[in-house]
């Protein structure tokens, strides 16, 4: 079960980050900032996104929606941490 969920999270994640690559590469205003600051930025969101998964759990009293809310937030906060440690490695290179 644990490795079917990172399997899915790596390949959700590598989805996104190249269709982050693609509009880097084709949309001519997007250069103006780096990749790793769009990972950043796109870190940042799922972060904040999922705060507020959690929030909205906090309200529920059934355990099935406590129990996914859970998943999600910790789903969320690894893509997120994820993407903040590519946009580290990517500003040392």
């Amino acid at each position: 079960m644990l490795t079917r969920g990172l399997l899915l999270l790596l390949i959700y994640l590598n989805i996104a980050l190249l269709f982050l690559s693609v509009l880097w590469l084709l949309v001519p205003s997007f250069k103006q900032y780096s990749l790793s600051d769009y990972y950043a930025y796109s870190a940042l969101v799922i972060l904040v996104l999922s705060a507020l998964v959690a929030q909205g759990g906090r309200n529920s009293t059934e355990v099935t929606d406590n129990k996914n809310n859970y998943r999600a937030v910790v789903f969320l906060l690894t893509l997120g941490s994820i993407l903040m440690i590519e946009s580290f490695v990517l500003t040392l290179i």
